[in-house]
């Protein structure tokens, strides 16, 4: 899982979504798409890409550069291509979240799929990297993700943060409490396996120890592990626990600035909880039965049961080569998902925000109906609007003038963070860009957001002419 020192530090990367209810997901995404300078292996990147799919793009009054604004119906498509995200979607849906272990970590920084290497790599590369390549492929460790086979079968990984971590810039606990936990499920063909791969977790966790961290074991059995990274400074506290269940690898991780007596018990009562309930949870998760005969399943589930995925916009060639985000949530994915775990929750049982969401080059979150996703696109566009975030900068004129379209921006130390949301019948979108520093281009960075907005408005267009939510947006 991810260095808790590297992730937890940086405070403004855990707030990039805070002019949205919707987190910053997007951004890595659209960010990793755009940065990524090796792509995907054929091996990892199963599905053709959207913008290699067939038929003519539509034309409309906007300009959407190189995204396709037809809408398809991704139910028509073979399963079998889109096998790894399906699994890995369905699996988002019975991976607890960290907030349900303590309530504390409501903040959302990452909720992203597994479904290749490279995403496995982005999101698992402090506890491993080349042994679990040896396991599964039965070869030496090259230094290189250059691919697994087909027994690796997907996963999900949530991350989160306390919101008084926002107001602690010393991380030091006379300053205030600051945290974050992470929970994670990695599937494989059968238990066996899922003992090595774990093995080689630890192999590799314990050969990249260094003086600064002490590893000291609470239990060490072949299908359990619970370790505790202690800083030599007695700073930020790591506690992880790893299990085997079935064919499925079990992660969690919890790290906080408290005293060490204190930390113990946030530990110990945060990994109690994940092993109290995960188990139980994902042996429910209609997963296609392994070529071994571990699932529950016999068929895959349907590409886009509610149909959300196929009115985002389709990923560009460069970004789904370089493994953005493609998924659809179902209520646990989309308040994972979400900035706020409490305030998604509260939207689902009082403002019609339906547990139905799904991310391409977009993010569409849907409703009960078109007043309700009005009145949330109205909230968030009043906090573009006038930010209560003192790093945001305000909306911004959207360049093409989509319709119900509004913009803001938001200026870190390294990086300016642009975000759209885009409001059309019971569905509102979210796209983002990110300028990785102040001398970027904003203007180019703008442009191509608005070609973004302008293609998903075009696309749901199309897709209402086509029937495919008539009956909503009446």
């Amino acid at each position: 899982m991810r260095s808790a020192r590297a992730k937890l530090i940086p405070v403004a990367a855990l707030f990039t979504g805070a002019m949205l209810t919707l987190n910053a997901c997007g951004v890595d995404a659209h960010d990793e798409a755009e940065q990524a300078k090796t792509a995907a292996s054929p091996a990892e990147a199963a599905p053709v890409s959207d913008s290699q799919a067939d038929g003519a793009k539509k034309k409309g009054k906007f300009d959407t550069g190189e995204y396709k604004t037809d809408y398809k119906d991704l139910n028509a498509r073979s399963g079998n291509s889109f096998k790894r995200i399906i699994e890995s979607s369905v699996m988002s849906n019975y991976l607890v979240l960290p907030s349900e272990l303590d309530p504390r970590f409501t903040i959302s920084s990452v909720a992203a799929p597994m479904a290749n290497v490279k995403q496995f790599d982005e999101n698992m590369h402090n506890l491993a990297q080349d042994p679990v390549e040896w396991v599964l492929k039965g070869t030496q460790p090259t230094g290189i993700f250059d691919g697994m086979e087909t027994d690796f079968l997907g996963g999900y990984f949530y991350e989160a943060a306390s919101p008084e971590n926002a107001k602690n810039s010393t991380f030091e606990y006379e300053d205030g409490f600051y945290g974050g936990a992470e929970t994670a499920v990695i599937r494989v063909g059968k238990p066996e396996q899922a003992r090595q791969v774990v093995n080689a977790l630890m192999e590799r966790n314990n050969s990249k120890a260094t003086g600064e961290l002490e590893t000291s074991y609470l239990q060490n059995t072949p299908d359990l592990k619970k370790f505790l990274r202690i800083p030599s400074d007695d700073g930020l506290k790591d506690g992880y626990v790893i299990a085997v269940h079935g064919e499925y690898i079990l992660m969690a991780m919890v790290s906080t600035n408290e005293p060490m007596d204190q930390f113990l018990k946030t530990y110990n009562n945060y990994a109690d909880a994940f092993l109290a309930k995960e188990p139980a949870l994902i042996s429910e998760a209609p997963v296609e039965r392994t070529v071994y005969g571990y699932g529950t399943s016999h068929k895959l589930e349907p590409v886009d049961p509610d149909g959300v995925l196929s009115l985002t916009v389709p990923l560009l060639d460069e970004q789904f080569q370089a493994g953005a985000s493609l998924q659809r949530l179902g209520e646990r994915g989309t308040i994972g998902y979400a900035k706020n775990a409490d305030e998604a929750r509260q939207l689902m049982e009082n403002e019609g925000m339906l547990p139905s969401s799904a991310e391409r080059a977009t993010f569409v979150q849907r409703y009960e109906s078109e007043n309700f996703a009005a009145r949330d696109f109205k909230r968030n566009s009043l906090e573009i609007e006038n930010p209560a975030d003192p790093l945001a900068s305000g909306s911004y004129e959207e360049p093409q003038g989509v319709p119900n379209t509004v913009c803001g921006e938001k200026n870190l130390t390294t990086m300016s963070i642009l975000t759209c949301i885009q409001q059309y019948g019971p569905y509102v979108a979210t796209g983002k860009r990110v300028v990785k520093d102040k001398d970027g281009n904003l203007e180019g960075a703008r442009k191509e957001l608005s070609q973004l907005m302008a293609a998903q408005y075009e696309l749901f267009e199309n897709a209402k002419e086509a029937g495919a939510f008539e009956e909503e947006t009446n």
